[in-house]
C-alpha cells in the first residue's frame, strides 16, 4: 500500500478515530503544505492535523475511491467520496488532488481540488 493509498484509507477512518487522525497526520512531512481553494495555505504537520480534525469532523461516515497517477515529480489523484454529514444529509463529491512526496516518502505538498477546480 502506497502513502497515497494510506492517506485515502485513513481519511475515511479519521472521521471517527483519533488514532487514525494521528496516523493520517504522520503521513505528512514536518513542514508539509496543504492548499485548498478558499483557505490560506496550511503549513506544518500539526496544523494540517487540526485542519483535518475540523474538516472531517463535519461527517459521521466517509467512503473514498481513488486512483494515483504519476504526474511529473508527483502524483495526480482523481477521487470520489460519499459522505453522511453530522446533519444526517447524504452527499457525494469528486476531485483530483496533486501530491508531491519528500525523499522519505512522506507528503510534502498536497493540493486538494474539488470538481473541476484548478
Amino acid at each position: 500500500m502506497t502513502v497515497i493509498d494510506r492517506y485515502f484509507a485513513l481519511l475515511d477512518l479519521a472521521v471517527v478515530s483519533e488514532d487514525s487522525l494521528t496516523k493520517l497526520a504522520d503521513l505528512f512531512s514536518e513542514n508539509a503544505a496543504l492548499q485548498l481553494k478558499g483557505y490560506d495555505e496550511i503549513r506544518g504537520r500539526e496544523n494540517i492535523k487540526e485542519f483535518f480534525r475540523v474538516f472531517l469532523g463535519k461527517n459521521t461516515v466517509m467512503k473514498h475511491v481513488w486512483k494515483a497517477e504519476q504526474d511529473g515529480g508527483g502524483y495526480r489523484v482523481p477521487w470520489a467520496v460519499s459522505c453522511i454529514g453530522k446533519t444526517g444529509d447524504v452527499y457525494a463529491m469528486e476531485g483530483a488532488d496533486q501530491t508531491v512526496l519528500d525523499g522519505d516518502g512522506k507528503i510534502l505538498r498536497l493540493k486538494l481540488r474539488f470538481g473541476g477546480q484548478k
